[in-house]
């Protein structure tokens, strides 16, 4: 008999089970906010709103190459058209929206696990169970990588530790401290970036291990904790185990995503990509199933597969066509 074909309930549910393995253990998936706009999968997990570093739109049943837009908006300045204005003085006054759109065309990704030299029905549910856990942790590893990968090259915007002048410079006397955000939410805030969170909330830095180690060594980094209150416990945006703290209006969170390597300089000095992100920074943009095939509402595909050898090996894996990108890059701060 065939065992769990795509069309089947169980593969069917299985890749539901998949689609909240990605979620779940996706590191960003608590800064994906949906576009209001998108059709984003209900997986019973609660997302932080509009106001969220990462934008998400999802849309039905496109062939593989087909193109997403999402569009974002320019800051309207904070004046009234005219004071003590009627009905009428509005037509013919209006301020022009200024709008923009990253187009991203998603592109397949996927993996796939196989047990060689066993008949299929010594395959149990454990196993599959197994196989769900390890795919669905690869796939929330392959989105974090794919969405740091793109922050990461972002170099509009750049703070550089101590007194160094370039990352060549930075010697080991260039530690990260916590100046080093206030300049970072200076620039994002000379250009409008939004505050991720909306009332309440605040920008995400996300740093490595080593610096934050620097960071909480820092002179002045007790001051700023010693009576602080509790702050953005409410939004999940801000629930994370690896929060160490705020700076003014900085989450700051430790992360080993963050890249590390040696600079140019002598002695080479190891120097990190640390970054701040604010609201609608980076982008997401998914393919809900596939145009033949049950995945119906759901980005990730999970398949089975009979392989050679009179049916003595079975093969799962998961499928999805999704791409990350650079939403604007003057929201995104690096700090070296």
């Amino acid at each position: 008999m065939t065992f769990f074909t795509s069309a089947n309930t169980l593969a069917t549910a299985y890749g539901r089970e998949i689609e909240r393995e990605w979620f779940a253990r996706s590191y960003f998936a608590r800064m994906l906010g949906a576009m209001p706009t998108s059709e984003t999968p209900d997986l019973g997990i609660p997302l932080a709103g509009p106001y969220t570093p990462i934008v998400m739109k999802a849309e039905l049943l496109r062939n593989p190459g087909q193109t997403i837009s999402i569009p974002y908006f320019a800051a309207l300045a904070a004046t009234a058209t005219t004071d003590n204005l009627t009905s009428s003085d509005l037509e013919g006054n209006e301020t022009a929206l200024t709008d923009s759109a990253v187009t991203i065309t998603p592109a397949e990704r996927g993996k796939a696990v196989a047990w060689r030299n066993r008949i299929q029905r010594q395959v149990n549910y454990e196993m599959m169970d197994a196989a769900r856990v390890l795919l669905g942790g690869w796939a929330a590893q392959k989105l974090d990588v794919d969405i740091i990968e793109i922050a990461e090259a972002n170099t509009t915007n750049v703070v550089f530790s101590g007194n160094a002048a370039s990352r060549d410079e930075i010697d080991t006397s260039d530690t990260l401290a916590p100046v080093d955000f206030q300049k970072a939410v200076a620039k994002m805030k000379f250009v409008d970036a939004q505050i991720p969170g909306g009332e309440g909330g605040g920008f995400i830095a996300l740093v490595h291990p080593y610096a934050a180690y620097q960071l909480k060594r820092a002179s002045d980094w007790t001051n700023y904790h010693q009576y602080a209150g509790v702050r953005g416990n409410e939004n999940p945006l801000f629930r994370h185990p690896n929060l160490i703290g705020w700076i003014d209006d900085v989450a700051i969170f430790e992360t080993t995503l963050i890249s590390r390597a040696n600079n140019s300089n002598s002695p080479a000095v190891s120097v990190a990509k640390n970054l701040v992100l604010s609201a609608r920074c980076l982008a997401v943009a998914a393919l809900m199933g596939e145009v033949a095939g049950d995945s119906f509402g759901k980005v990730w595909d999970w398949r089975t597969r009979s392989q050679t050898d009179y049916g003595r090996s079975l093969g799962v894996g998961i499928i999805a066509d999704y791409e990350a990108k650079l939403l604007t890059d003057k929201y995104i701060t690096r700090i070296q």
